[in-house]
Order: structure tokens, then sequence, then C-alpha cells
């Protein structure tokens, strides 16, 4: 039996749902987890507090709470990034909310005039397309800054945000809508 385990835990080509199964049965495979995910759940996070420190701190809640909750976790199919995800958000929320501070929104312009010419086919300056986030509201920032910046998916986004897949898609075209009537308006 012994030897089992040895060369079960000797494989390094585990696919997400064998990790997360061997992360149940005993959870010092929860560190192959973080190792693949942190970056990316730290990135999310920074960008909505500009803060590195902030964003350490959040993200180790992040990875405390999902390694508590990791026998209750069932895979359905939705990428265990996304419930980081779900998760990170939800800890950035409860932070501004504690502090009663507003959330920072982190958008590198060049990504963001890129949308724009890409999917509402404009040309910008710099300024006015930072100026047009306040066009939208916190939900159209979220599915946005997930479908663009993060590289999620419809389902994705909607697992994150708790919301239904067809509601997740509507606002996001309505609010490349707002965006482009705004423009074309200027």
């Amino acid at each position: 039996m012994k030897e089992e385990t040895h060369i079960e835990n000797a494989r390094s080509d585990y696919n997400e749902e064998e990790l997360l199964l061997l992360s149940k049965k005993n959870i010092d495979h929860f560190g192959k987890i973080y190792n693949q995910q942190y970056d990316s759940i730290f990135r999310f996070v920074l960008r909505k507090t500009d803060d590195d420190e902030l964003a350490a701190d959040l993200v180790s809640e992040v990875f405390l709470k999902a390694m508590l909750a990791i026998k209750r976790f069932q895979y359905n199919g939705v990428p265990y990034q996304a419930y980081l995800m779900k998760i990170a958000r939800n800890e950035v929320l409860a932070h501004y909310q504690r502090t009663k501070k507003r959330m920072v929104i982190s958008i590198d312009e060049t990504n963001l005039r890129e949308i724009l010419q890409n999917e509402v086919d404009v040309k910008m300056e710099a300024e006015k397309v930072i100026s047009l986030i306040d066009l939208l509201d916190e939900d159209e920032v979220a599915i946005l800054d997930l479908k663009f910046f993060e590289g999620k998916a419809f389902y994705e986004i909607a697992f994150i945000l708790e919301k239904n897949e067809s509601t997740v898609k509507m606002r996001y075209y309505r609010a490349l809508q707002k965006l482009k009537e705004k423009v074309s308006g200027q």
C-alpha cells in the first residue's frame, strides 16, 4: 500500500479533477493546486486592490477557505480556477465593505483600448477610454473584466458572479452597446 501511495505522489500530470479528488483524500495534494493557481488569483485580486500586501493577504484567505472547503467541493465541470476566483471576488468585496472604501479597478489601458477596437470597433485616446468605465455598473465592469482580462468563458463568469449564463451574456452585450453608443455620440 505504501508503494502505491509513493507512485501516486510521484505522478505530476494529474488532470484537475484527479488532483481535486487526491486533495480530498490527502490535503498535502492541495499544495499542487496552490502552486498552479496562485499567480492568476493574485493578479486577479491585485487588479481590484492595487496593493501588493493587501492582495497577498486576501489571496491567503482565498486559499485557506478553499483548502478548508475542499472536502465539500463538488466538481461540476467548471474549472477550479473559477471557483477560486469566486472566493477571491467575495473576499475583495468583503474587504471593501469592512473598510467602507471604494473598490479599485486597475485596468491596463492598452488592453481596454484593444477591447474597444475589437469589440466596439473604435479608436480612442487613453483618457477617454478610461472615462468610459464610469458608464458601466459594477456587474458590467465585473463581466468585462472576467471576459477580457481573465479570458473566462460565459459559463465561468456566470459561476463566479452567481448569475445565469444568459443574464451574463445579455449584460455583456448591453455593456458593449453602451460603450459603442457613448463613443459614437462623441
